[in-house]
């Protein structure tokens, strides 16, 4: 996800990423996918998580005073001297063999419209973001200055391959949740950083070689 959150001392943030202030009423959505949540261990611990704005969204509508306590922010840039993001970003595609290219042209140009894609990513407060630069420009990114990091999300992202190549080994790389696994075994599975590294490379070596 785009960036990260932090919040006050009390608890946990969100990234861009989001606090969690009490065991007992602060729960992860059902559709969290990561296995490094494991709510048991985490309530009223966290101070920041890499996640999309989805966590905060959940905040205002059911606990606003945990939303009070959460912020987001770009992650730093590290040694490589760019971001090293993810984003989420609405994308279509058109398959060689459709019977009518002309007419999914014409209806993802329709979908995409400011009237029709406006409405919908204000909705979601910015969670998923067309790829058009004009979108920056959408007022759900400033009536909310918690949600203004996530705005330039997809300038900063990455590739899932980065910084080797897109592909098969890549996406499966992503869908084991090797790099997420490797955070959760140094930081709460009882692993050295060490250890938890060379786990992660030794997963990724046998994806890459076959």
């Amino acid at each position: 996800m785009p960036s990260a959150t932090a919040t006050t001392g009390r608890t946990g943030c969100s990234g861009p990423s989001a606090a969690r202030r009490s065991r007992k009423t602060a729960r992860p959505s059902p559709s969290h996918r990561s296995r490094a949540w494991r709510p048991s261990r985490t309530y009223g611990e966290i101070s920041l998580t890499n996640n999309g704005i989805s966590i905060y969204y959940a905040a205002k509508k059911d606990f606003p005073q945990i939303a009070e306590d959460i912020n987001h922010s770009p992650f730093p840039i590290g040694p490589v001297g760019r971001a090293t993001e993810l984003a989420n970003f609405s994308q279509a595609f058109i398959f060689k063999h459709s019977r009518f290219p002309n007419a999914a042209k014409e209806y993802i140009r329709y979908m995409l419209s400011p009237d029709q894609a406006a409405p919908w990513v204000d909705a979601m407060n910015g969670y998923v973001t067309p790829a058009l630069k004009q979108y920056q420009d959408l007022p759900v990114w400033t009536k909310d200055p918690k949600a203004t990091p996530f705005r330039d999300g997809i300038a900063r992202m990455q590739h899932n391959g980065y910084a080797g190549e897109p592909g098969q080994q890549a996406a499966a790389a992503l869908a084991e949740f090797i790099v997420l696994d490797m955070f959760a075994d140094a930081t709460v599975n009882g692993m050295s950083a060490k250890d938890a590294a060379a786990r992660a490379e030794n997963r990724l070596r046998r994806i890459y070689r076959g």
